[in-house]
């Protein structure tokens, strides 16, 4: 069976739901640095417990970048493997719903939306993403990302003495 005829079989599916992971300050703040996006709504509790939502929120782009390590969680076939490597082909769709407060812990809730064939035995698979959060009901973030499988050759074969 192909990985594309095993990714057909999935597509409509829900593949998994992750792990919690607490979104804790120090999280924030180092991709505040890493960013260069420093914001008081983000970056100082003092400050952002007067604001609207009572204390500090991630930043959206934050969120969003832990969908690769919710994918390897849940196991989405689009991981690298002996057989393929897994890029990051593009996203479709992100909305940032609701903000996500700095101690919440979330996850990722993923369904196989579609198997894209490209040419030379590449595919993108395209999964939907929904970030919950333990202590609020809802979706928080959505996105569709797009991930683009490229075969390995496969390793040269050894010869005997």
């Amino acid at each position: 069976m192909t990985i594309q005829t095993e990714l057909e079989a999935l597509v409509g599916t829900e593949l998994g739901v992750s792990p919690w992971w607490r979104l804790d300050q120090r999280t924030v703040d180092v991709f505040s640095r890493i960013t260069g996006d420093s914001d008081p709504i983000h970056n100082d509790p003092d400050w952002a417990s007067r604001g609207p939502y009572g204390g500090t929120i991630a930043h959206g782009f934050l969120i969003l970048s832990m969908l690769g390590r919710f994918s390897k969680e849940v196991g989405l076939p689009g991981s690298t493997t002996e057989r393929h490597v897994a890029l990051n082909y593009g996203l479709d769709k992100v909305r940032f719903i609701r903000p996500v407060a700095v101690g919440t812990e979330i996850r990722a809730r993923i369904r196989l939306i579609s198997i894209i064939p490209r040419g030379g035995d590449q595919l993108v698979i395209k999964s939907g993403n929904e970030i919950e959060c333990r202590s609020q009901d809802g979706v928080f973030m959505y996105a569709e990302l797009l991930t683009a499988l490229v075969p390995i050759a496969p390793p040269p074969e050894e010869s005997g003495p």
